[in-house]
């Protein structure tokens, strides 16, 4: 048996594709932490399709659990095709970026009011109060 027929007999209806990664942190020792990333392209048996979009399996070995993809939607848990599937990872990463550097930014201006506070606590210029 081709891998090909094996394909069509292990996915009837085909697949979907979805990328992720994962990350192992070791530090050195100077203290600097240099990680590992790996990218990893999850395959999802599709279960059943309707007009709006597919179910999928998530676990193969837990059948289950389903999920429905809508394949008409900007954006979708998996994709038809594993280019596809890389594209849409890496548009999630680009947001997730800029969501975590508008948070570092947020944090960074909490943190100068802190200071400022803390200052003028020890100073004794201000009292710490526990009112709103």
């Amino acid at each position: 048996m081709g891998e090909d027929e094996w394909l069509k007999r292990k996915y009837p209806l085909g697949r979907l594709f979805r990328y992720r990664y994962t990350s192992y942190g070791s530090t050195s020792l100077l203290g600097k932490t240099k990680y590992d990333i790996r990218l990893i392209c999850d395959s999802y048996k599709i279960l059943k399709e309707t007009r709006c979009g597919v179910w999928i399996e998530i676990d193969e070995y837990n059948v289950q659990e389903k999920k429905f993809v809508n394949l008409e939607a900007r954006k979708q848990f998996a994709s038809r095709t594993i280019e596809l599937a890389l594209e849409n990872f890496y548009h999630r990463k680009k947001r997730h970026l800029k969501y975590t550097r508008q948070k570092v930014e947020e944090l960074e201006s909490v943190m100068v009011l802190l200071e400022e506070r803390m200052k003028k606590v020890n100073e004794g210029i201000e009292t710490v109060s526990t009112e709103y």
